[in-house]
Formats: structure tokens, C-alpha cells, sequence
């Protein structure tokens, strides 16, 4: 073999940090602030979307409040798909363990879903006020229907129908509102800790 092949290396690997880079990383909005700031929100919208369905109910008795569906169609909308099935299924984990359900059913209802609205989410995308009041009703709906299949199992059919009759009647009507109030505010909270863009603005960038 000649000298000159034999003295040179099969393979190579240079490896360069480029501090502009690094420092754009550390010390801007959109580098690590970014990641850390959006996991903390995503974790504190878990934990209000679950702790307020489990707390409204003592408050107003009367209304059927189901803010845990509503929470991830929220995801749903911002969020990438992986992220947004992660979250339902924090949630789920939450409500199941301060409400003595079976661990993981709520997790289950609450992925079917970010399913259903993940559709829905494509098909309304360039509406946005009808879409999410669409969306915000199918999600409870499909919730509450899920809900009393799955996590009631001992009830007989006419309290349950009693209970599906109750929750059909009024949080399709009330979660519409709910959402186009609530999605604003927290848009506003992320828009100011993180820099975000409008919804309108991200959807057209997809």
C-alpha cells in the first residue's frame, strides 16, 4: 500500500461550537427561555384544566362545567399532535388521582378526545371562532358520553341517562363560551411570556 494512503485516517470528525449560536440559545426568547417558559405553561393549563373540573362543580352545582376537554382542545390547536396527546394524557392522570376513578380511563376519554378535535381542528382550521365553538362542544359532548360509558359502570341506565340528558343539554351550549373567553386570555399569557404569534399567524405558517 502506498505511504501516502496508508498514513491517512478512514474517517474524520471535526467538531466546532458556534457562540453566536450558543449565545442566541441561552440568552434569547426563542432558545432555552422558550422550552423551559413553554413547559411550565403546558404544565400549569394541565393542572388548571383538571383542577377546575374537579373544583366548579362545588361552586356551581347546577351548571355542568367540564373544563379538562376544553383544556385540550386548547393543545390541540396549539400545540404539534405528539405534544397535544401527551398533555390529554397528563390531564387524565391528574383528574384520576384526585377523583378515586379508575387510574388511566380519564386518560383514555381525554386521547379520544384530542382524536376528535385533532380532526376537527383540520377540517375548521381557516374558522376560527366557529371551529373552536364547534370543537369545544364535540369535546365535551364526546367527554361526558365517554365518561358515563366508563367511569359509571355501576349506575343503572336511568340515572345515567338522567346524567347524559343533563350534561348534552347544557355544556355544548356553555363550553363555546367558555373557550372563545378563556383561549384569548391564555393566548394573551403565552403571547407575553413567550413571544408567540396569533393563532391566525401560526396556521398560516403550517
Amino acid at each position: 500500500m502506498p505511504r501516502d494512503i496508508e498514513n491517512k485516517k478512514l474517517i474524520e470528525i471535526d467538531i466546532r461550537f458556534n457562540p453566536e449560536v450558543i449565545a442566541q440559545f441561552f440568552f434569547t426568547r426563542s432558545g432555552l427561555w422558550k422550552h423551559l417558559v413553554g413547559t411550565a405553561l403546558a404544565v400549569l393549563w394541565i393542572l388548571a384544566g383538571a383542577t377546575l373540573q374537579l373544583a366548579l362543580p362545588n361552586a356551581f352545582p347546577t351548571v355542568p362545567l367540564l373544563t379538562a376537554p376544553l383544556v385540550t382542545v386548547f393543545f390541540v390547536q396549539r400545540r404539534k399532535p405528539v405534544a397535544a396527546f401527551v398533555a390529554a394524557f397528563a390531564m387524565g392522570i391528574v383528574l384520576d388521582a384526585n377523583s378515586f376513578n379508575p387510574i388511566g380511563s380519564s386518560s383514555l376519554i381525554l386521547v379520544i378526545v384530542a382524536a376528535a378535535s385533532t380532526f376537527l381542528n383540520f377540517k375548521l382550521t381557516k374558522h376560527y371562532i366557529l371551529g373552536t365553538a364547534v370543537q369545544a362542544a364535540v369535546a365535551t359532548a364526546t367527554y361526558a358520553i365517554l365518561a358515563i360509558l366508563l367511569q359509571r359502570p355501576n349506575s343503572t341506565w336511568s340515572d345515567s341517562f338522567a346524567i347524559l340528558i343533563r350534561f348534552l343539554g347544557t355544556t355544548p351550549i356553555v363550553a363555546p363560551i367558555l373557550a372563545l373567553i378563556a383561549f384569548p386570555l391564555m393566548d394573551l399569557v403565552e403571547r407575553l411570556l413567550l413571544g408567540k404569534k396569533s393563532i391566525d399567524q401560526d396556521n398560516e405558517d403550517e
